[in-house]
């Protein structure tokens, strides 16, 4: 089995308000990352650490971070404790347009790894599109109690396989990895 796993816990201070519960294009964000993720995985695990109740309605078990305040890898660690699977497939509930097909690409790459990764053309990686074995708790844990939230500096640590994904979506003006981080974002893509 394979979980899934919304990383939805941020602070949303440029959106001004729960980013995952926000609407764009009829529904909440959190919901465009379960449908994203839903064909893949047996379970979905919801990282959330406000308006847990609203989260839970979306009938997945939602997970708070353990240790409070270490962004994103906080919420990694949190939810891939809760996991009963080894492979762990990760996406940022502000990220709607990354497809299912990112997915199984970053899936036929999977032999000894313990993350792989996006890579883009320019370099840049998606740390938090991405897949992760839960093998990888220690090193993650080890990460957070020396204050290094950073992801990038977590897959330097890991075993990580990058694999280079085009994020060009025809006939549009966003990547698949655009995310929405503000109010004028939800209105102008």
């Amino acid at each position: 089995m394979i979980t899934g796993i919304v990383l939805t816990g941020g602070k949303s201070k440029r959106m001004g308000k729960e980013k995952g519960l926000c609407h764009f294009r009829g529904q909440a964000l959190v919901a465009y990352a379960i449908q994203t993720l839903q064909p893949l995985c047996g379970e979905i695990i919801l990282s959330a650490n406000n308006k847990i109740e609203e989260y839970r309605n979306f009938g997945h078990q939602v997970v708070s971070d353990v240790f409070p305040d270490t962004g994103p890898m906080g919420g990694l660690y949190s939810s891939l404790l809760a996991s009963k699977s080894d492979l762990n497939l990760v996406i940022s509930c502000d990220t709607p347009f990354v497809t299912t097909s990112v997915y199984e690409d970053l899936l036929s790459h999977q032999d000894l790894w313990q993350a792989i990764v996006p890579l883009r053309e320019n370099g840049y990686i998606e740390p938090l599109t991405a897949c992760y074995h839960r093998n990888c708790l220690p090193i993650i844990l080890s990460q957070i109690q020396t204050e290094k939230y950073k992801m990038t500096e977590l897959l330097e640590k890991l075993n990580t396989r990058y694999v280079n994904i085009n994020p060009v979506i025809s006939g549009s003006t966003v990547s698949l990895f655009h995310n929405l981080n503000t109010p004028e974002d939800l209105l102008s893509c």
